[in-house]
């Protein structure tokens, strides 16, 4: 997989040259053993992640409210499973910012006419994803920051994208502003040692 530095309007270019299917896969996760395993919150956002962003506001905001709620659950575990003070206060922040993220998208669809209704179901990826972490045992600490790594890569490309191509002011709005905040825990992940 090639990977790109992608700015909204790399991602409105990587749309329409990709089309917007949906691609519900990624995982991006590695099946190497976890001490092998390097997480990079630098990483740059890759063209599939931004060939899977939505243009229209329904499936945008699922997609929202997916990855808001696998975030919550997944360090919801990691307050309880992880054994790394700086894990567990990521999770902590990670808790807080996306229940805050929910309550954000949830006022901005009600100051919309015909708004879409979030559906926060996961994928089958992320249900997979929860499960790893919940099996993960003691390489819990480094397959929470590789996911949370993943998750946080592929929220970047979507609110990149819709910012740049979606169909619903409002949202696009929302898509810039959250963007900022997905950024700034990318940050805070580059400097977590599991």
């Amino acid at each position: 997989m090639r990977t790109i530095f992608l700015t909204p309007a790399i991602a409105a270019l990587a749309l329409a040259a990709c089309g917007s299917g949906n691609n519900d896969d990624g995982s991006g996760a590695t099946t190497a053993p976890m001490n092998d395993v390097t997480a990079d919150a630098s990483a740059p956002i890759s063209a599939e992640d931004a060939a899977t962003v939505p243009t229209g506001a329904q499936e945008f905001v699922d997609k929202m409210a997916a990855g808001d709620q696998f975030e919550i659950e997944s360090s919801k575990l990691a307050t309880t499973m992880s054994k790394n003070a700086s894990v567990k206060e990521f999770a902590a922040q990670m808790i807080q910012a996306h229940t805050s993220s929910t309550a954000d998208l949830k006022s901005v669809l009600a100051s919309m006419s015909n708004a879409p209704t979030p559906n926060p179901a996961l994928n089958p990826s992320q249900q997979a994803d929860l499960a790893a972490l919940k099996a993960a045992g003691e390489g819990f600490d480094k397959m929470y920051v590789d996911k949370q790594t993943t998750a946080h890569n592929q929220a970047l490309a979507l609110l990149q994208g819709y910012a740049a191509s979606g169909d619903a002011q409002p949202l696009k709005d929302f898509a810039i502003k959250t963007s900022e905040i997905v950024e700034s825990h990318r940050e805070m992940l580059k400097k977590i040692s599991p």
